[in-house]
């Protein structure tokens, strides 16, 4: 099915009954370059943060972007108003531009599922993670079966749905090797605890290690938000502080978890140390993007409290 010229993602079943369907609609996908630019074109107007590099990253960033080696940017999560803050910071500092147009980016299968948000992830190349969580949900949703029988089949799908993304990450590998960028919230989910603190980092950076041709090449590009320290009050929603660093992939795959781990808690308390001060919304186009933002946070909100 095609909606303005791009045609969508299957809807994923979350009973993973189509997964052959959207499995072969990833191996013919690509994202669209022009429309990813424009993204961070339009968040460039609308946001302001501010953005801190690591000791030598300012450099560092560019000259293995420009390599063309397997590179990974992985991020901190807490709002929906983090990829406009990152679009934004990346659009304004010359020494990220070239990851504008060539990111891959992976979200949970549900939110595919969310009408007009198909449309962007399949314009803007993101991908779908089929969670446990989503599977649950979409039993719950149904209320057909008990909590035991809900368990049960969870237990018999797990290896499908194991299977699954397996699949689709080969795909997603096989755009790293060919110099896209794997982009993930590496916690899995929004951070919804301490902001302080990094939830413990999921498999993706681990996976794609172990799939792409030359992963002793691989750097990976962390990013961590401030957004005050308090939860996302409006006036900071669009101006928080990012702080960026890069570092080695290890030698060993089984090591990366730990190491990145430690290495994305690090710039979490940087961006921290560098917390920005009063930063008002001076201009009517920021404006308008704090509106739309809150808007569009709320409405999405709203939608996957009513699936959940």
């Amino acid at each position: 099915m095609k909606v303005l010229g791009q045609e969508l993602w299957p809807e994923i079943a979350l009973d993973l009954s189509n997964m052959d369907e959207v499995q072969a609609f990833a191996e013919r996908h690509e994202p669209n370059a022009d429309f990813l630019r424009f993204f961070h074109r339009f968040w460039g107007v609308a946001a302001d943060p501010t953005v801190v590099y690591g000791e030598g990253a300012r450099e560092a960033i560019p000259a293995h972007l420009a390599s063309g080696d397997p590179t990974a940017f992985v991020m901190t999560h807490f709002s929906l108003a983090d990829a406009p803050n990152a679009a934004s910071g990346i659009h304004h500092e010359e020494p990220l531009q070239d990851i504008e147009g060539r990111t891959v980016t992976q979200a949970s299968a549900d939110w595919f599922r969310i009408p007009g948000l198909n449309w962007v992830f399949a314009r803007g190349g993101a991908w779908p993670v089929v969670r446990t969580k989503d599977v649950r949900s979409f039993y719950v949703r149904q209320g057909e079966l008990t909590e035991d029988e809900i368990e049960a089949k969870l237990a018999e799908l797990n290896e499908q749905r194991k299977d699954s993304n397996s699949g689709l990450r080969r795909v997603e590998s096989g755009m790293v090797d060919r110099g896209l960028i794997l982009t993930t919230y590496i916690e899995g989910t929004r951070n919804r605890g301490d902001p302080t603190v990094v939830q413990p980092v999921k498999n993706a950076i681990k996976n794609m290690l172990e799939s792409i041709q030359n992963p002793e090449a691989a750097k990976i590009i962390c990013m961590a938000y401030d957004y005050g320290g308090a939860r996302i009050l409006p006036r900071r929603y669009l101006t928080p502080t990012l702080f960026f660093d890069i570092m080695d992939a290890p030698a060993d795959p089984e090591d990366v978890n730990e190491l990145l781990q430690e290495f994305l808690q690090g710039c979490a308390t940087a961006a921290i140390a560098n917390r920005r001060g009063g930063a008002p919304l001076s201009t009517l186009g920021k404006l308008a993007g704090v509106g739309a933002a809150l808007g569009g946070a709320v409405v999405a909100d709203r939608l996957m409290s009513r699936r959940a």
